[in-house]
């Protein structure tokens, strides 16, 4: 059984071109190129920017207003 930490999701700023700046709970930081992980269901809505604007951060995750959302873990692996 593995015993990692999850290390949780501090703050989000959007950045020009849907990217992200994201801070983590350990201090790393790290810019996130979104686009092309907009395929298909919800995460297509981020597509308009309007939607990929709404993202905060909730529990340590990012969670954008249409109910996407992604994991810190995934976060730090995109």
């Amino acid at each position: 059984m593995m015993n990692e930490q999850i290390i949780n999701i501090k703050s989000v700023f959007v950045l020009g071109n849907f990217s992200l700046k994201v801070h983590f709970e350990d201090g790393l930081e790290k810019v996130i190129e979104m686009k092309k992980h907009f395929k298909s269901g919800l995460s297509a809505d981020l597509n308009d920017s309007a939607i990929f604007s709404t993202v905060k951060v909730e529990n340590g995750y990012l969670i954008w207003d249409n109910g996407y959302d992604i994991c810190p873990v995934a976060a730090r692996e995109l």
